[in-house]
C-alpha cells in the first residue's frame, strides 16, 4: 500500500495532538523534556552517568555506517526520493519540536 497525501496529513495531526517529539540532533534537550513530562527522575550519579553515556554519539551500542549520508549527496537523494513522506514528516517534527518548547518554559 502506498502512502498518500491524506495519510501524511493524518500522521502530522496525530503527532501534533498525541506525541511529545524528540530529535537525535537535540538529544539532551529531548531527554530533559521527556524526563520533565513523564516525571522520570535520575536517582543517583550512576543514573546520570548512564543517561549521559547513552546520549553520546560514541556510545558502544551505536551502529556503524560504512557510507556517510549527507544532505544533497547521491545516496541522500535516492533515499529521500523513495521516502518522500518520511522526509516531509521529519521536517514537520523539527517544526513541532520548536513549537513544543513553549510547554517547557524559557531555555527549552
Amino acid at each position: 500500500p502506498y502512502v498518500e497525501e491524506g495519510d501524511f496529513k493524518l500522521a502530522k495531526e496525530i503527532l501534533r495532538q498525541k506525541c511529545l517529539v524528540g530529535l537525535m540532533i537535540e538529544k539532551e534537550e529531548s531527554m530533559e523534556r521527556f524526563n520533565q513530562r513523564f516525571g522520570w527522575k535520575l536517582k543517583n550519579e550512576g543514573d546520570k552517568e548512564c543517561q549521559n553515556r547513552r546520549l553520546q554519539w560514541d556510545w558502544s551500542l551505536r551502529n556503524p555506517h560504512e557510507v556517510e549520508v549527507l544532505e544533497g549527496n547521491r545516496l541522500w537523494n535516492l533515499i529521500s526520493g523513495q521516502n518522500k513522506y518520511d522526509m516531509k514528516l521529519y521536517e514537520y517534527v523539527q517544526v513541532l519540536f520548536e513549537e513544543q518548547s513553549k510547554m517547557f518554559g524559557p531555555g527549552s
